[in-house]
């Protein structure tokens, strides 16, 4: 997966506030559905990509990126801090 993409979809959604830019409490990793990522607003493979499920601390409602887009977003959360 290319970097640039999902890098600069995951800055505008910490800048807009669509993502958290607090640590992750509680981060389940499961298999996909074929849900999309929160992150770059792709498929996450059924059965085949994981799902690094993260707990909003705004909303409540979980956010499910690929395992490549919780690393960028954590490093991108990192920068903000």
């Amino acid at each position: 997966m290319d970097d640039d993409r999902p890098r600069q979809l995951i800055r505008q959604k910490l800048g807009a506030g669509r993502l958290p830019r607090s640590r992750a409490r509680d981060v389940r990793v499961v298999l996909g559905d074929g849900q999309l990522c929160d992150g770059c607003e792709q498929p996450i493979g059924p059965k085949v990509q994981v799902v690094w499920a993260i707990q909003n601390n705004k909303t409540g409602l979980p956010i499910q990126l690929h395992e490549h887009c919780f690393r960028i977003w954590e490093a991108e959360r990192n920068v903000l801090a």
